[in-house]
Formats: structure tokens, C-alpha cells, sequence
């Protein structure tokens, strides 16, 4: 209905339809704000875990390949000790690529 000066009424022109809510199921909860720099914090602890599992691995491997090359192969052993030694240098790298805390 319009009013004297042509303007629909307070109930507006769809007042007939039902809310936009009602059919779109119950209401979802507001998204809660992280705090300043959550996200750039989660990512800084999973880069030092990568790192610090880089150097547990890397030494896992020398001591393996130290256990070769006495018992086994020196040849074998000391290729596999020399990429434990590569792994642990590139955890090295990657715990100075997180700079200063």
C-alpha cells in the first residue's frame, strides 16, 4: 500500500515473503577474530617443527649410516651418513630462514 505521497507503508512492498533467515536454517555463529599475528604465529611454530624435524632425522640418518659403514659397507655407509649430514644442514638452514624470535 502506498501512503499519500507515494511511498510504500513501514511493512514495505514484500511484506508478504517470509524473513531471508527463516529459510536459510538456524543462524551461524559470527566468525571470532584470531588474535594479531595468530596466523603468522601457527605458521612460524610448523616452519620450526619442520625444522627440528630436518635436524632429528638428519642425525637419525648419520647414526644409521655411522652403524653401516662399521658393520657393513663403508661405501654404502658413508653415502648414507653424507645425506644425513646434507638433511641436518638443511634444517640448519631452514631454523636460521625463521630469524630472531
Amino acid at each position: 500500500m502506498a501512503d499519500d505521497d507515494g511511498r510504500e507503508g513501514a511493512r514495505g512492498a514484500d511484506a508478504d515473503e517470509a524473513p531471508a533467515s527463516s529459510e536459510a536454517g538456524p543462524a551461524q555463529p559470527a566468525a571470532v577474530p584470531t588474535p594479531s599475528g595468530g596466523a603468522e604465529r601457527d605458521k612460524r611454530a610448523a616452519a620450526a617443527r619442520t625444522a627440528t624435524h630436518l635436524l632429528v632425522g638428519g642425525a637419525a640418518v648419520v647414526a644409521a649410516g655411522l652403524a653401516i659403514t662399521g658393520t657393513v659397507d663403508a661405501t654404502t655407509g658413508g653415502a648414507i651418513t653424507l645425506a644425513g649430514w646434507a638433511g641436518m644442514l638443511f634444517g640448519l638452514h631452514r631454523f636460521g630462514r625463521l630469524g630472531a624470535a
